[in-house]
């Protein structure tokens, strides 16, 4: 199976991780005993502009439909972090709601640099053949 492919199979099973905030997510053992992996996502650190500070860390970019009907949401990038924490060749892995734009809003956001790669700390996230998962939370204003 091609690298993004098989990232893209995984796009379901992390959008079910994006309910809590914590950058590392431990799903429940299975029932074998043994513990499931811990999926660590890359971190991100967005652009401020005050005058855009009511509508949290997407700025701009928040989707304007979902800003209109104050829908909250979620999306699962996989990108290519450069050597100047630039999201590079970013692919929508997953996103919900679907229909709302939060996964092309994330991407533009990677493109025109609103958000960068956080600098690591000692956790540093998992790659899937260097694709590292980016979750992106957009909180309604």
């Amino acid at each position: 199976m091609r690298p993004l492919t098989t990232a893209l199979a995984l796009g379901s099973a992390l959008i079910a991780l994006c309910a809590t905030p914590s950058i590392a997510q431990t799903p429940p053992a299975t029932p074998g005993g043994s513990a499931a992996p811990t999926i660590v996502f890359g971190d991100v650190t967005f652009k401020v502009d005050k005058r855009y500070a009511d509508l949290g860390d997407p700025g701009p970019y928040y989707p304007n439909r979902a800003m209109r009907n104050g829908v909250s949401g979620v999306a699962i990038l996989g990108c290519h972090v450069g050597d100047d924490l630039h999201l590079n060749d970013c692919k929508v892995l997953a996103e919900k709601p679907r229909d709302l734009h939060f996964g092309g809003s994330s991407l533009f956001m990677a493109k025109v640099g609103w958000m960068t790669a956080a600098k690591p700390d000692a956790e540093q996230p998992h790659t899937m053949d260097g694709w590292v998962p980016i979750r992106v939370v957009f909180k309604a204003p």
